[in-house]
């Protein structure tokens, strides 16, 4: 028979990780706050490991780090990896510069370049772009097609 240890929790604290499972913005918070409202419940660590479908050890060191830290072990930290190449400062520099006048990503990354000396592919522009909300529209003035009014007034003449 499998060893039961249970998280005991106050009533805040499991009200808390309830909410956290259905609101927390990243998907292991949710995950993490899930399984510490499972073994709080009496599961055992194989039972939720198999639900989670991930590896019972990494349920025990969950359980650990929830002892240790409480809250701060369900939040996601950092994750390693290459540095942003566009730095808060060219990241407002470009959006100063698309507020002011229409740009498209190759326009941006030229102008980049020329004033920074940073080059950066666009796919990387359009994805900050994205992220900060900017919307590529092709500008429109009407939806009706123009025709010259030679052209319209000969083609009815027939």
């Amino acid at each position: 028979m499998p060893r039961i240890v249970t998280v005991p929790l106050s009533l805040e604290e499991r009200e808390q990780l309830i909410l956290l499972t259905k609101h927390a913005a990243h998907w292991r918070e949710r995950q993490r706050a899930q399984t510490i409202l499972w073994l709080s419940e009496g599961k055992t660590v194989a039972e939720v490991a198999r639900l989670q479908e991930r590896i019972p050890e990494t349920i025990r060191l969950q359980r650990r780090h929830w002892e240790l830290h409480r809250f701060e072990s369900i939040q996601e930290g950092r994750r390693s990896g290459r540095p942003n190449t566009l730095t808060a400062d060219y990241q407002a520099q470009i959006l100063e510069w698309v507020n002011t006048s229409p740009l498209n990503a190759e326009q941006i990354r030229v102008k980049l370049h020329e004033k920074h000396g940073v080059s950066v592919s666009v796919e990387t522009l359009r994805k900050f772009l994205r992220d900060s909300g900017m919307v590529f529209k092709r500008t429109r003035h009407s939806l009706k097609k123009k025709r010259p009014d030679r052209i319209w007034t000969s083609a009815t003449a027939d």
